[in-house]
């Protein structure tokens, strides 16, 4: 897939700079502000880009439904909804949408998304994830580095982050973010022998090869976001969307994550959020 950019950039981040603004993607202020580990820690700039506020194409991003719903355009937004219409009624099924080509195994990969729900059925869990290219939609695999997953849509909702690989899974403890209907960032920088991960532009969870040399694997990752319905039950009509997606090389050193970022360690009873 070609890299798509932004048109007229430069021309826009000027009037931006006139008008006292920052040129870079900026979150919304107030209650939905949100904070990027890629300016936080000085990655540079993305390779790759994705965003949907001027009806850009979805080519190169596949979707997978089964129930109700439907992935598209929502004010700017790639949007995975688990229908119906109706903003009341409830919904079955999956929905998923995952990149279709420019797999990593290394890197840095940040995303700005929210979720909503209506009505009080069955909640969905939802994932951002990196699994192997060529994952079915409606497969876990063997590998996944969950970036963020939630089954919750309140002011502190239980927000998970981990890998897997094979049969082993770390994790750390849930962190309590706002998901109702606010903006975060999630990102995670991969290297040959660290991972970290970010909310908010916050080094929120660490793990190196020397403390699980399993969790490192050498497969391609792409991104995934996932609407995981309960097989067989009525669920709550929700809503999560992507504002943007981002990719960024390792060419940049970045600042240094500070030392005190918590570990995550094995699990050892099934992960809610984790494949």
């Amino acid at each position: 897939m070609t890299r798509r950019f932004r048109a007229g950039i430069a021309t826009a981040a000027a009037a931006l700079v006139a008008a006292g603004l920052s040129p870079f993607i900026s979150p919304l202020g107030g209650a939905n502000a949100a904070t990027t580990a890629s300016s936080t820690y000085g990655w540079g700039g993305a390779t790759e880009v994705w965003d949907w506020e001027r009806g850009e194409s979805t080519v190169g991003w596949r979707d997978f439904v089964d129930g109700t719903g439907r992935v598209g355009i929502y004010y700017g937004q790639l949007g995975l909804d688990s229908g119906p219409a109706s903003y009341n009624a409830t919904a079955t099924g999956d929905v998923v949408t995952w990149l279709d080509g420019n797999a990593h195994s290394r890197g840095r990969w940040e995303f700005r998304m929210k979720s909503k729900q209506w009505a009080t059925a069955t909640a969905y869990q939802v994932r951002l994830e990196l699994v192997p290219a060529g994952t079915l939609p409606s497969s876990c695999g063997t590998t996944a580095v969950t970036l963020a997953s939630w089954n919750g849509y309140t002011s502190s909702t239980a927000t998970q982050l981990g890998v897997r690989n094979g049969a082993s899974t770390w994790t750390r403890t849930p962190l309590a973010l706002s998901q109702a209907n606010v903006f975060h960032t999630y990102a995670v920088e991969i290297k040959d022998t660290a991972m970290t991960w970010f909310v908010d532009g916050k080094a929120v969870g660490s793990l190196t090869s020397a403390q699980a040399p399993g969790a490192f694997t050498t497969t391609p990752l792409v991104p995934r976001l996932v609407l995981d319905g309960t097989a067989g039950k009525a669920m709550t009509h929700t809503r999560a969307t992507t504002d943007w997606d981002r990719y960024f090389s390792l060419a940049k050193a970045g600042s240094t994550i500070p030392s005190t970022t918590p570990a995550l360690t094995p699990a050892t009873t099934p992960v809610t959020g984790m494949c």
